[in-house]
């Protein structure tokens, strides 16, 4: 696993930054036969979490963010693989596409 830090950023850019590595590292077209989903090449899934000062309460400890991340990351896992999800602390429903 890998994470990225990116301070001040929105999840809006934070989101097409991790899209961004999904079709970087697909288009590399590294062999993965195992992979069926991903057509036979390496791919990557992304969990994406973003905190504001609004949701300061929810996010005071750093591993509410990493946890929210890898939460989002498994639920990019569980839709497909290949794909982004995000999660905002203090929202309840995370996106994934």
């Amino acid at each position: 696993e890998l994470a990225v830090l990116l301070p001040s950023t929105e999840q809006a850019a934070a989101e097409m930054l991790a899209n961004r590595l999904c079709r970087a590292v697909a288009g590399l077209q590294i062999p993965h036969c195992g992979n069926v989903e991903g057509e036979g090449v390496v791919t990557i899934s992304g969990g994406v979490s973003t905190a504001s000062y609004a949701a300061e309460n929810e996010a005071r400890m750093p591993e509410a963010l990493v946890l929210a991340a890898d939460a989002a990351l498994y639920r990019a896992k569980q839709t497909g693989r290949n794909r982004v999800a995000t999660v905002a602390l203090g929202e309840r429903m995370a996106r994934a596409g």
